[in-house]
């Protein structure tokens, strides 16, 4: 009995803990939309011909925040993976 209780102690811990990952990667996911929301104003309001200089600063920021996002992804993603590993173990 003693065994069973703590598995499910372990279970409501790991289940508060991802909430709350997953709460905190809401709030970057969210962040990171008024970001790209921001830097399409900005390219908007930029003259389409631009120096060569700020299209390579436009290529570069575009990168960045694709990356950002793939970053955020992945951890969701692998989260998720280790929550589905451990729920196996039980």
């Amino acid at each position: 009995m003693a065994i069973r209780q703590l598995m499910n102690q372990q279970q409501e811990m790991i289940g508060k803990a991802r909430s709350e990952l997953l709460d905190v990667l809401d709030v970057l996911e969210n962040r990171h939309e008024v970001l790209q929301d921001k830097w399409q104003n900005v390219l908007e309001a930029l003259p389409e011909d631009c120096s060569d200089d700020l299209v390579q600063h436009k290529i570069l920021m575009e990168t960045e925040i694709s990356r950002y996002r793939r970053y955020l992804l992945l951890i969701r993603d692998h989260l998720l993976q280790q929550e589905n590993r451990l729920l196996l173990r039980w």
